[in-house]
């Protein structure tokens, strides 16, 4: 009995031990659209969800696509996490000397987002990280 209560003790040091020292963060949720607005120029506003650890620092990386004109654009969004659902919105713009113009109807978003601990000695950690693609549908501004 002696011997099993030893090897518990054990388990149960071994998992608090890596929490309370500061484990790696949580990102819970992301999600991205439904919908993008039109933004002023040739880009799109992008909204998107998210929920992380407290303390740690989210970053998405967006690019949105819509095939029946050929317009693309690209942006990002950086936040500190509070541990609660977030909501943001990033502006996504193009580049290049001739790009085309969003209009509304259904266009292609891929986006990647990251979480990283505050920075410690200079360096700074990536702790986790997700991606997808999705539909999304561009409406006018307004």
């Amino acid at each position: 009995m002696t011997r099993r209560l030893a090897v518990l003790a054990a388990l149960v040091a071994a998992v608090v031990t890596p929490v309370a020292a500061g484990a790696p963060g949580i990102l819970a949720r992301v999600s991205v659209g439904p919908t993008a607005k039109i933004a002023a120029g040739n880009g799109v506003w992008m909204p998107v969800r998210y929920q992380c650890t407290s303390g740690t620092f989210f970053t998405i990386r967006f690019a949105v696509f819509q095939a029946t004109v050929g317009a693309i654009a690209r942006g990002q969004f950086h936040a500190t996490c509070s541990g609660n659902l977030q909501h943001g919105a990033a502006k996504l713009e193009q580049g290049g000397k001739q790009p085309k113009t969003f209009k509304p109807g259904y266009a292609r978003v891929c986006w990647i987002a990251t979480i990283e601990e505050a920075p410690k000695a200079g360096l700074q950690r990536t702790d986790v990280m997700q991606g997808a693609c999705n539909g999304v549908t561009i409406v006018p501004a307004g």
